[in-house]
């Protein structure tokens, strides 16, 4: 059986970091051979060019929730995009931009698939809310707004909250002692799942 087709997707997008910057990483990527390595390597690979991205801007306005409007436009593009991709039969290798367009991957990929899970690499946990955040910047939100825990428009792109449940999560990577991850008595590991200083399954709930 024939491997399926890589499409390639860019976000330039920085809309929910700290700064600007990360908007730059899909030209980088390609500049230093990324897609040409693939088609080199023998994947069957087509560019499919970029979304329409934003770059990072202060927001005063909005200090627990900076510059969410440009955050879920994003979010919203690239879920049509992975969609479309799919639609196709191809494989969405998707190069950003920060982490909320991670929300766009998944609900993208949860229209051809309400079962998809995540497994998501990250130095952080991503479960800061607007409600207790000390920056107001969506990068550090992702997850929290996944699970639902975080209440915003971006948690809800295709209308339904939470976009992913626990049981399709699983925490590879983050720092236990990050400030904005969470609280201890969030972030529980199901007792079923094998755990380590860098791996946990999602988050559980406190009774």
């Amino acid at each position: 059986m024939a491997a399926p087709r890589v499409a390639v997707i860019g976000v330039p997008s920085s809309a929910g970091a700290h700064h600007a910057g990360q908007d730059l990483a899909p030209a980088a990527l390609r500049g230093h051979g990324f897609v040409d390595r693939l088609a080199a390597a023998g994947v069957d690979v087509e560019d499919r060019g970029d979304v329409a991205g934003e770059v990072f801007a202060v927001d005063h306005d909005n200090p627990a929730h900076r510059n969410l409007g440009a955050v879920v436009r994003v979010a919203r593009a690239v879920a049509d995009a992975v969609a479309e991709v799919r639609r196709a039969g191809s494989v969405a290798v998707v190069l950003g931009g920060d982490c909320t367009i991670t929300l766009g991957v998944v609900t993208g990929v949860q229209r051809g698939d309400p079962t998809a899970a995540l497994a998501y690499f990250d130095g952080d946990a991503d479960l800061g809310t607007p409600a207790r955040t000390r920056s107001g910047i969506l990068d550090a939100m992702g997850i929290a707004h996944l699970l639902g825990v975080a209440d915003t428009e971006l948690a809800r792109l295709d209308g339904r909250s939470p976009i992913l449940d626990d049981a399709h999560l699983v925490m590879l990577g983050y720092e236990e002692t990050d400030p904005e991850a969470s609280t201890p008595a969030f972030w529980r590991p199901d007792p079923g799942c094998a755990t380590s200083p860098t791996m946990s399954c999602g988050p559980t709930r406190p009774e």
